[in-house]
């Protein structure tokens, strides 16, 4: 899986560091590297939580979840806007 640009863009956007933002969204810093990275989808709750935490649309979490390039477009716009 290729590493998911829109979830580390959304981070750097806001500032954060990997373990300031696994902390905001209760995971282990560990978890959080690997869903970045691709290599782990992360928890129905860890979704809810990037989403209630960074106010994003359902279609924009699911594009992030999926790393869909279609819709990463949108979403990079809205990360860095």
């Amino acid at each position: 899986m290729k590493k998911r640009t829109a979830l580390i863009a959304l981070r750097i956007r806001h500032n954060l560091t990997q373990e300031q933002i696994a902390e905001r969204l209760e995971v282990t810093r560990g978890a959080y590297s690997q869903i970045e990275l691709g290599t782990r989808d992360g928890r129905f709750d860890f979704w809810q939580r990037l989403q209630k935490e960074f106010n994003l649309t359902d279609s924009e979490t699911w594009a992030i979840l999926k790393n869909e390039d279609g819709k990463q477009k949108e979403t990079r716009q809205k990360v860095y806007n």
